[in-house]
């Protein structure tokens, strides 16, 4: 847990992968999303630096994982909203 460039090459990753599908979106609607999945991932690194500050850091792990797939959910919807709205 002391290697911190796990946090850095993981962000830069999920980073690439929002940004991929998001030159779809019109701008307004892109701005708003992006705008909340930084609000997001925001709170959950705090959560996760308060955790390691009180020293309660086994549980933040799944929460950000939990944080991460909220949010990745999220990103799949919004980039295949066409196609989920056809099968529905």
């Amino acid at each position: 847990m002391n290697d911190v460039t796990v946090i850095d090459r993981f962000l830069d990753t999920f980073s690439r992968y929002i940004d991929s599908g998001f030159g779809l979106l019109q701008g307004e609607v892109a701005f708003l999303t992006a705008t909340l999945i930084v609000i997001d991932m925001t709170i959950a690194g705090l959560y996760w630096a308060m955790s390691h500050a009180t020293g309660q850091g086994d549980e933040v792990i799944a929460k950000l994982l939990r944080k991460v797939l909220y949010v990745g959910a999220f990103a799949y919807i919004i980039n295949n909203f066409n196609w989920l709205a056809s099968i529905v």
